[in-house]
């Protein structure tokens, strides 16, 4: 039977490991002074060798005549653990993690090893474990059998309670060097007597993103198809797209060809190619130009192979760093799509377009700033005169209804949040700007105001859902947010993920967590008749302006 290569090639001694020199230091370290702990936590992404290490040390404690801390992989010991022995246990703590696997567990500590010295149990996974089995094992990990060791290996150690965290000594492995993986993976090349291309060896280092396991994997399905592993073959391999087509698309972007950049994303959907990781590729594709215009100079930190790097420094020339930023920025926004939408050629092909023409994008942001801007620079001035028309007392005239009209026509909330206002900032005092009626403002509690329009609420919103939401009123009392519509409407805030993000975008809004209830209109709530809009007083919009920049304000 075929043996995968990161099981046949898993190293059998610590010297034998990669990219983790203090931690197998200090474990042979132990082994050869004889100061073993009764309890280890091995963290790190995947691949980093937390379970070689821990199979390496469980054979290493156990061996009757250890090399330098490494076991001697031919005493009787060694051979046993090899073929399999009860004394070392491997437990999956994704499918053993309850309290009554633990108990198990506890029973069997008692029992003295049969053909080892120690016990060692392995506990791969561990942050999978339930609080009941944490709390479970928690006495049993602090004062083990003098002849138990418990070795637990993760890959989220911010899971794992900090009662278990304080007692185990905890090594965290840093992920596997590119150019270590590379020689790694030539060395092995030779020894199953194929080729393997210097430049295909460091792309595979860089695909596996620091995980060995991976980069085996991946050697071990383009050799499937050829015994002979080229640059193009393990491209063709991980379903990534080459560079050269990564070089059309951003040159397209910056050229603002669109038709361009639609043919080269629609024949690599054709080839299927997987968009998401054209997506993603192309993230690090900006990621190095971004780099080489900052004036990185160092190769070894760029995501690319080493003949690239000219076309690269070329490329980058022509380009901004605001550019650069900007396309990163929407490629992101892109990404986060993609993994949520039905259609991702359609959301692909939205991504790419939005790269190609910023200025349309920027032109709308631009004009809806400009405007904004003026609206509320004209209130300002208006309000700030020395003894302006009081439209309460005069009744108006037709110069001041027509400069009231056009100032009012935009509702202040919209304004505020088209400013970016609205997010609850740190109390202050507003100074007087106005000599009038009007003798001071001062900075007091103020209650939460208990109404406000979906578009201030909900304006934070994904597009998709504001649209889907765009005849639900909102009300806010005490600490809930109650929002008014169709069944249509309550199916679509009754859904987790979107009730979720309306919670959090009202926070954000009133600066405290409330609790979302939608409510069908007709049950306890009517719809208010359109009332005409009656100008205010230059007072009143003041105070508008103010509470939407969340300043709190008493009038005397």
């Amino acid at each position: 039977m075929y043996l995968a290569l990161y099981r046949k090639y898993r190293p059998l001694t610590f010297a034998d490991v990669i990219s983790q020199p203090t931690i197998t230091k200090t474990l042979t370290n132990q082994i050869i002074n004889s100061q073993m702990a009764h309890a280890y936590l091995f963290t790190g992404s995947r691949g980093t060798g937390k379970t070689t290490c821990a199979k390496i040390l469980a054979k290493a404690v156990n061996c009757e005549s250890p090399v330098n801390g490494n076991p001697c992989l031919v005493c009787g010991a060694c051979v046993a653990i090899d073929e399999g022995v009860s004394d070392i246990a491997e437990i999956d703590a994704a499918s053993n993690n309850g309290v009554g696997d633990v108990r198990l567990l506890r029973e069997e500590l008692n029992y003295l090893p049969v053909s080892c010295k120690y016990r060692v149990y392995i506990i791969d996974e561990a942050h999978m474990l339930s609080s009941g089995a944490f709390n479970a094992l928690l006495k049993t990990i602090e004062e083990p059998p003098p002849h138990v060791i418990f070795i637990l290996a993760t890959t989220e150690n911010h899971k794992i309670p900090a009662t278990i965290l304080s007692r185990c000594q905890r090594f965290d492995f840093r992920r596997i060097d590119i150019r270590e993986s590379a020689d790694r993976l030539i060395e092995i090349a030779q020894k199953e007597g194929v080729m393997l291309e210097p430049s295909a060896a460091l792309l595979i280092s860089r695909l596996s993103e620091g995980g060995m396991r991976d980069a085996l994997s991946l050697l071990d399905t383009a050799l499937s198809k050829s015994p002979n592993v080229t640059t193009e073959l393990v491209r063709e391999s991980a379903g990534i797209v080459g560079s050269a087509h990564l070089f059309s698309i951003s040159k397209a972007a910056h050229e603002q060809n669109c038709t361009k950049a639609i043919e080269i994303l629609t024949e690599l959907w054709g080839l299927s190619k997987d968009l998401t990781r054209l997506i993603d590729e192309l993230i690090y594709h900006y990621r190095n130009l971004m780099l080489l215009k900052a004036g990185v100079v160092s190769d070894g930190l760029l995501s690319c192979l080493p003949e690239e790097i000219p076309e690269y420094k070329e490329l980058s020339e022509r380009l901004t760093l605001d550019e650069i930023m900007r396309c990163m920025k929407t490629l992101e926004s892109g990404f986060e799509r993609l993994g949520r939408s039905k259609n991702a050629k359609i959301t692909a092909e939205m991504t790419i377009i939005k790269l190609c023409q910023p200025e349309q994008v920027d032109d709308n942001i631009k004009q809806e700033s400009t405007r904004t801007h003026s609206q509320l620079g004209r209130v300002v001035n208006y309000i700030s005169q020395e003894s302006p028309p009081n439209p309460a007392i005069s009744g108006g005239g037709g110069a001041y209804d027509n400069f009231f009209k056009e100032i009012t026509s935009t509702p202040v909330s919209t304004v505020a949040s088209t400013m970016g206002m609205g997010k609850k900032p740190t109390q202050r005092t507003l100074e007087p700007v106005m000599r009038s009626n009007v003798e001071s403002f001062e900075s007091v509690e103020e209650e939460k105001p208990t109404h406000y329009q979906p578009g201030n609420i909900l304006s934070g919103l994904p597009s998709y859902l504001q649209a889907m939401l765009s005849d639900v009123r909102a009300e806010i009392e005490g600490d809930n947010l109650y929002l008014y519509g169709g069944e249509l409407s309550k199916s679509v805030v009754e859904n987790p993920e979107s009730k979720k993000a309306i919670a959090e975008t009202a926070q954000k809004h009133t600066g405290s967590a409330l609790n979302v209830i939608f409510k069908v209109v007709g049950e306890g709530f009517e719809s208010e008749p359109e009332q005409p809009e009656i100008p205010k007083s230059r007072i009143e919009i003041f105070l508008d302006i103010a509470r939407a920049q969340g300043v709190k304000v008493k009038v005397k």
